[in-house]
């Protein structure tokens, strides 16, 4: 079984990857929005949804105890069923 460390590792590695996709996606998004459209932005819209949404992430990872135990027992789970060497 993947230990209670390894799980943490993976699950802070899945947060920054999702920080890492919001911030490229988002600044590909706003420079098409600036240079096609700039009397329009609308991908400030984008960068409000998704950004909640990783907030919402990063703060139940980083500030909230049960939450961050539930995302370590889940990892933990599918790296048993999925049957990875530990």
């Amino acid at each position: 079984m993947i230990s209670r460390q390894e799980a943490l590792e993976r699950v802070k590695l899945g947060f920054w990857i999702h920080l890492g996709a919001f911030a490229i996606v988002n600044a590909g998004l706003a420079a098409l929005n600036i240079v096609n459209n700039p009397d329009r932005l609308w991908f400030v819209w984008v960068v409000l949804g998704w950004g909640i949404g990783v907030a919402v992430h990063g703060g139940l990872l980083y500030f909230h105890e049960p939450s961050r135990e539930r995302m370590i027992q889940r990892t933990q789970a599918r790296m048993e069923s999925r049957g990875q060497p530990t």
